[in-house]
């Protein structure tokens, strides 16, 4: 099979569900000619394996529960692959040696590493030269490495992570390590990152950690000059990583491809900050004419630095991310848009460039935040996200709309909120602050009823919905030691007994570690729910299960005595519509 079938293939396992043939096409961007051509081709090659790939008119196609750890272990065996997928697989073995080794590696002992005889393994590596433009295998003397530019070695690494760590694996405390030193850089420099962004960065410094040598590369000295050479440092520092030209460059040029800007062009603000000082005025002008206050002080803060941001964003050539929450803005902030919209009607900046409809709906952000008018005596709170930025401004809307007597001083991240509370009462955070000097009140980042409950019954009365006191950093007096202890053996033992169910999972099924952590997380917060029970019946869950219990019997098997030790440990009845929850993450995680 060529490339594109073996990906369809995989989508087909993958999905645990039909899948339709305008899925495949839209997915893969081909012809439908084309993707009955590549289902007949997949259809053909698993028949002589005695494998059949169904369909179902209306539904899509389909590989029986049965036969589909017998199609998983062919495809890992190879059997399917063409040989120019064997030979894009032997250059991407090869490379990812060479990178996390650096330096060269003699054919001998290359070929021996990646199971291959010299004559193919030579061919392979010529084929990616001549395929590849700025990097390559360079054979000499001392035997072959890899050579150009680095940063694009750094790059094509990335695409080829998933066989880079099977032969150089970072631990869990050094991917967590990543994550916490790009968090670090962000609060340090206060960038502007989108998840994706987040992502992208992390990736390259995961890889950046495995290469260990890069002579003989080369890279572009023009990325030294930019601004994000500060922060670039400060990462490579919290890293580990030697802070040299060609690791400085290397991270500036990578943050710029994936939007990670440091505003520090001083000619560039200043000119934004007239232009938004025209933008601001406008708003103001829509404002009276609704009779809207208007906090032009906070507004004017608000916008210079998430303009002067995107200003940057559209000198590099960086495209402004859409916002996810464009429909959302626009129906339950309606008002706020509109002022928006008419207010940046006509008006332009950094050379020309005018607000599409989602800049549009974040600039309503702040009109939103900054309109909201604020009774005198009102508890303040500060508002606590994971960052403090990006949405985190819609999520402070959502409590100030439904708690208008509170006075929201401000939105700051979990890092900065230990030293500094802005004069705030309490604290309502969308992570724990287990170090807070006041009280702080924990809530999702849907901020479902649930939370709005626990919100109200502090504001109101200083309490836990079930009249337990909100007291900073101390557990609730009035549980009774014993009660505890019996609570906490009891959610233990409901969580041992999902990781055993877990651990039991069949091989086809296996979840990653992400997976696992949220139905862990999952499992804690439905616990309360169970020993309240108030869920209507429900038809469609009934439904789902039993069709889970046709097509995952084995599965099915496991849940069912993980549901019936966890209903006897904690003394609930676990409802059809829970139990649904728990194959979800199953069926559709792993």
């Amino acid at each position: 099979m060529k490339r594109r079938q073996i990906e369809i293939l995989n989508r087909i396992l993958e999905s645990r569900d039909p899948v339709a043939l305008n899925e495949l096409i839209a997915e893969f961007g081909k012809s439908e000619r084309s993707i009955r051509y590549d289902i007949k081709t997949i259809r053909e090659e698993l028949a002589e394996y005695g494998i059949c790939l169904e369909s179902k008119s209306g539904d899509g196609y389909y590989i029986i529960a049965t036969q589909i750890p017998e199609c998983i272990n062919l495809l890992n065996s190879g059997k399917l692959n063409d040989e120019q997928i064997i030979n894009e697989d032997l250059a991407a073995k090869s490379f990812c040696l060479l990178f996390g080794k650096g330096g060269y590696e003699t054919l001998d002992s290359l070929t021996l590493k990646v199971n291959s005889s010299k004559g193919t393994l030579n061919k392979s590596l010529k084929d990616f030269n001549s395929q590849h433009a700025g990097i390559n295998f360079e054979f000499g003397r001392k035997g072959v490495r890899l050579s150009g530019d680095e940063y694009f070695l750094r790059e094509k690494a990335i695409q080829y992570s998933s066989i880079l760590f099977q032969s150089f694996t970072l631990s869990d405390d050094e991917r967590q390590g990543v994550n916490d030193a790009v968090k670090k850089a962000n609060e340090a420099f206060d960038v502007w990152i989108t998840a994706k962004g987040f992502r992208d960065l992390t990736s390259y410094c995961e890889v950046s950690l495995i290469r260990k040598k890069n002579s003989g590369t080369t890279y572009d000295t023009k990325f030294l000059d930019h601004d994000e050479t500060l922060y670039a440092a400060f990462l490579l520092k919290e890293l580990g990583i030697e802070s040299n030209g060609k690791e400085l460059a290397c991270m500036v040029r990578h943050m710029i491809h994936c939007g990670v800007v440091v505003s520090e062009d001083g000619i560039l603000q200043q000119k934004t900050a007239e232009e938004t000082d025209g933008l601001i005025d406008r708003i103001e002008q829509e404002c009276r004419k609704r009779d809207v206050w208007l906090s032009k002080s906070d507004l004017s803060r608000d916008l210079k630095r998430h303009l002067n941001q995107l200003a940057k964003c559209l000198v590099y050539g960086i495209e402004p991310p859409e916002n996810p929450m464009l429909i959302n803005i626009k129906t339950n902030y309606r008002e706020a848009f509109e002022i928006a919209k008419d207010a940046a009607q006509g008006w332009k900046f950094c050379g020309g460039h005018e607000l599409s409809e989602s800049e549009v709906s974040y600039v309503a952000i702040y009109i939103y935040q900054d309109t909201q008018h604020k009774p005198h005596e009102s508890k303040k709170v500060l508002v606590v996200c994971a960052t403090g930025k990006g949405l985190s401004s819609v999520f402070a809307s959502k409590i100030a709309d439904r708690f208008p007597d509170l006075e929201i001083v401000g939105l700051d991240s979990a890092y900065h909120a230990l030293s500094d509370t802005k004069g705030a009462d309490f604290i309502i955070s969308t992570v724990p602050i287990r170090e807070a000097s006041i009280p702080v009140v924990v809530v999702t980042a849907m901020l479902n009823d649930l939370d709005l409950d626990l919100i109200d019954s502090y504001v109101h009365g200083g309490i836990h919905p079930k009249n337990a006191p909100l007291e900073t950093g101390a557990l609730n007096p009035a549980i009774d030691s014993g009660e505890l202890k019996k609570a906490s053996e009891s959610i233990g033992a409901a969580l041992l007994a999902l990781i055993d169910t877990l651990n039991d999972l069949p091989n086809e099924f296996h979840l990653s570690t992400e997976v696992i952590n949220a139905l862990l997380i999952h499992l804690i917060f439905a616990i309360p729910r169970w020993c309240s029970p108030d869920e209507e019946a429900n038809d469609m869950a009934g439904k789902q299960l039993l069709s889970y219990r046709k097509k995952y019997p084995e599965i099915t098997a496991l849940m069912d005595g993980f549901f019936k030790k966890t209903e006897q440990v904690l003394g609930v009845q676990i409802s059809e519509g829970e139990r649904v929850a728990f194959y979800v993450y199953i069926l559709r995680g792993n």
